[in-house]
């Protein structure tokens, strides 16, 4: 029913019963078609599909959830044989670095004790090869200087009677050629001979 069409009917009901009871009885007309209005069957039926429906999509979600209660059940159950096999790896690694330390530690304090001793050892080496230096520098020194004393005599000893002979040598020289040069002369030539002598003596005693 249109509009003017229930308008023309309220209309022709004032007409026939009054304006008051006209409009008493429009209000109590559906505001649409009759046959758009629900009965009681109806809501039924549909209550009944409606039930049905979600009891299907019930059913489903329960199924999917018992699905997930398993998946999470068997992820739980993975989770403790993760942690489990975790556990039991951190401490077998606990105990082998506990371990480790342990034999580092032995390590190190054998390595300290070696090095002491063996930096003991070096010192008493290297004493040992001092006092033997020192030793041999020592008995060195005391050949050296009494050898060069043994020298430094013979050659006074050689130079003290290569200068007798010289002298006489040079007395001999005199006496043949005393009246062949002049006084002078000699005299040049006794004091070269003696400064060359004197400096050979000073290298010799040197």
């Amino acid at each position: 029913m249109t509009e003017q069409e229930r308008f023309a009917l309220q209309r022709k009901l004032a007409e026939l019963i009054g304006p008051d009871e006209a409009g008493t009885l429009m209000e109590h007309l559906p505001p649409i078609d009759w046959h758009r209005i629900a009965t009681k069957d109806d809501l039924d039926r549909l209550q009944r599909d409606l039930t049905a429906k979600f009891d299907g999509q019930l059913g489903t979600i329960d199924s999917q959830l018992g699905t997930i209660d398993s998946q999470l059940g068997s992820l739980q159950t993975e989770i403790k044989g993760v942690r489990h096999e975790v556990g039991a790896q951190g401490t077998a690694l606990r105990g082998e670095m506990s371990e480790l330390r342990g034999d580092l530690r032995t390590d190190i304090s054998k390595l300290r004790t070696e090095t002491i001793s063996d930096i003991g050892t070096l010192r008493s080496e290297m004493n040992e090869f001092r006092t033997d230096i020192s030793s041999e520098m020592n008995e060195f020194r005391t050949d050296v200087t009494t050898q060069f004393g043994q020298f430094r005599t013979e050659i006074l000893v050689s130079h003290a009677d290569s200068r007798s002979e010289f002298n006489g040598r040079l007395g001999q020289l005199e006496e043949r050629i005393g009246d062949k040069i002049s006084t002078a002369q000699r005299n040049n030539l006794v004091l070269t001979v003696g400064m060359m002598l004197s400096i050979w003596l000073s290298i010799a005693a040197f």
